[in-house]
């Protein structure tokens, strides 16, 4: 019954209820559901081109040379790929609580980049980054 209210409730009305479902759902099992949803509207495959201009645009750069030879960590990142883009990055860190799950249930998932490396991190301890000279972008 769930399933078929969730078939036939559009999207924009889906989109307007996801915050106030998330107050009393499991926030990880909210936000596996959405990235599986979002992976069968993509057929599949998680586009990420458009994450370069985003970025670029958040951090007002026109090129991604401000980050050349810098470790680039995205906290949260998802199966999406967020920083696929930075090319001119040292190292690049996805982190998310969920990078288990995303394997499991994305079987052709996979990060097309030799120099991203993945990590599952539950507690995030600032002490670690204090010394390091970071470049923030935030879209929060």
């Amino acid at each position: 019954m769930l399933n078929r209210i969730k078939r036939m409730t559009p999207d924009r009305i889906k989109n307007i209820l996801r915050p106030i479902y998330n107050i009393f759902a499991n926030k990880y099992a909210s936000e596996l559901a959405y990235w599986k949803s979002r992976n069968k509207g993509e057929d599949g495959k998680f586009e990420n081109s458009f994450y370069k201009t985003i970025m670029l645009a958040m951090a007002q750069e026109s090129s991604d040379e401000f980050i050349k030879d810098k470790i680039v960590a995205d906290f949260g990142c998802g199966p999406r790929g967020s920083l696929a883009w930075a090319d001119a990055a040292k190292l690049r860190i996805g982190i998310d609580v969920l990078v288990d799950q995303y394997s499991k249930v994305f079987k052709n998932w996979k990060v097309n980049s030799k120099s991203i490396h993945l990590c599952k991190l539950k507690i995030f301890n600032r002490k670690v980054f204090q010394k390091v000279k970071r470049i923030i972008i935030s879209s929060a």
